[in-house]
C-alpha cells in the first residue's frame, strides 16, 4: 500500500533545520514589507552593536529556484528586515543568513504571522497583516486562532486597516493614540471625515477628543420615539429591527453596546429621517379640529429656524384641560408630545399647514 504525501506546512518547512551561510547583501532580494515603522534609534543601536559585537542571530532567507530563479538575486529575505538594514546602515557588505526551503507562499504566511508576534509591533503593520490574512480566503477566527489573539482583537485591527488614509497616516506617525485610532475606525468614512475637519491632527489626538467628536453621531436605540419593529413610518429605511446598522450587528467592535438597551443606532441621517417623520405622525395623532397640536423647542432659542416655539414662550403642565397639546422637535425627548401653556402674546401663524408662532416681546420691568 502507497504512503500518502501531502505538501508540508509553513510550520513543518520553519521547524526544519537550516543551513547557515554567509551571504552578501547584494544577493538577496527584499520582499515588501508589512514592518514600515521602524524606530531610526534603534536602528542605529543595532547598527553600531554589529560593528562593536558582531551578528548574534541570523536572518532567514529562501532560495529563489525554478521560475523565480533570478541573474540578480539568489535569495529572498524572510525573517531579519530589522538586522538586514542594521547591516546596510552599518556599511557591512554580507550577513549570515538561515536558510530554509520555503515557497512563496509559506514565507508569505510565515512573515504576516512573526510581524505580528515580533516584539512590541505597530499597530498599523499588524492591521496590514490582518488584511493579507483575511484576503488569503481565512475567517476571523481562522486568523485569531493562526496568530493566537481573539475575534475581536482581529476586527479591531481589521478596521484599523480601514480608517481614512489621513488618520492611517496620524497613527503611524504617533499622532493619533491607538484607542482613539480604534474608536475612530469603527466608524465609516463620512463620520471620519467630520471628525477630520474638527481636528487636523496637528498634535496627538486622545480617545477623550474622538469620543466627544462623535458623540451626536450615534442615538441609543431604547431612547428611540417610535416603535423599533414599525416598518411604515420609512418604509424605504424599513423596521429598526433587524436593521444592520447597529452595534448589536457589530459586536466586535462595540462590545460595549451589543445588548439590550445600549443598542445604538449607527445611522445619523436615517436616525434623524426617522424622527421627523414620528413628529409629523404625533402632531396628526394629538391634534383636534378645534386645537391643533404645536412645535415645542427644547431651547430657549433657536425656535423660528426649527418652526417651533421656544421655551421661553411656553410651560409644560400635566392637566389637558384648557392645555394646548405639543410635540418636542428637539433635545433628549424628541419626538415626545407633552401639554403646555403659553407665557406672553403669541402669534399662530400657519405654514404649509403647519401651526407655527411669532411672539411679541413680554414688556420689561421697567416699562410697566
Amino acid at each position: 500500500m502507497s504512503e500518502i504525501l501531502t505538501a508540508p506546512t509553513a510550520d513543518h518547512v520553519a521547524a526544519a533545520p537550516a543551513q547557515l551561510l554567509r551571504l552578501p547583501l547584494s544577493a538577496i532580494k527584499l520582499p515588501k514589507n508589512y514592518r514600515q515603522s521602524m524606530d531610526k534609534a534603534a536602528l542605529a543601536d543595532l547598527a553600531a552593536s554589529l560593528l562593536s559585537q558582531g551578528q548574534l542571530q541570523a536572518v532567514t532567507v529562501r532560495p529563489l529556484l525554478g521560475d523565480e530563479a533570478s541573474a540578480e538575486f539568489s535569495h529572498e529575505l524572510v525573517f531579519g528586515n530589522r538586522r538586514f538594514a542594521a547591516h546596510e546602515l552599518a556599511g557591512l557588505a554580507t550577513i549570515t543568513a538561515a536558510e530554509r526551503l520555503l515557497t512563496a507562499e509559506q514565507a508569505e504566511e510565515l512573515r504576516l504571522v512573526e510581524n505580528v508576534h515580533r516584539e512590541n509591533p505597530h499597530p498599523a503593520d499588524e492591521a496590514q497583516a490582518v488584511a493579507k490574512l483575511l484576503e488569503k480566503g481565512e475567517s476571523r477566527a481562522e486568523v485569531a486562532a493562526r496568530l493566537g489573539k481573539s475575534p475581536r482583537w482581529v476586527a479591531q485591527r481589521q478596521a484599523l486597516g480601514l480608517l481614512l488614509p489621513e488618520w492611517a497616516e496620524a497613527l503611524r506617525k504617533d499622532l493619533l493614540a491607538l484607542n482613539a485610532a480604534e474608536e475612530l475606525s469603527r466608524w465609516p468614512h463620512d463620520v471620519q471625515k467630520r471628525v477630520l475637519e474638527r481636528y487636523p491632527h496637528q498634535q496627538k489626538l486622545t480617545l477623550e477628543s474622538v469620543t466627544w467628536a462623535v458623540r451626536d453621531e450615534h442615538h441609543n436605540l431604547s431612547a428611540a420615539p417610535w416603535q423599533l419593529t414599525d416598518p411604515d413610518l420609512v418604509p424605504t429605511a424599513g423596521a429598526c429591527f433587524g436593521c444592520p446598522k447597529r452595534s448589536s450587528c457589530v459586536k466586535e467592535l462595540f462590545a460595549e453596546n451589543a445588548v439590550g438597551k445600549k443598542d445604538l443606532c449607527l445611522d445619523k441621517a436615517c436616525w434623524a429621517s426617522k424622527l421627523d417623520a414620528r413628529i409629523t405622525q404625533l402632531l396628526a395623532e394629538r391634534s383636534t379640529d378645534d386645537q391643533p397640536a404645536i412645535r415645542i423647542s427644547h431651547g430657549y432659542s433657536g425656535g423660528e429656524a426649527k418652526q417651533a416655539l421656544p421655551l421661553s414662550r411656553y410651560e409644560v403642565v400635566t392637566k389637558k384641560k384648557g392645555a394646548i397639546p405639543a410635540v418636542l422637535v428637539d433635545g433628549p425627548h424628541a419626538g415626545h408630545g407633552r401639554y403646555i401653556k403659553l407665557i406672553g402674546e403669541v402669534l399662530t401663524v400657519s405654514v404649509g399647514g403647519q401651526p407655527i408662532f411669532a411672539t411679541t416681546p413680554q414688556p420689561s420691568r421697567g416699562s410697566r
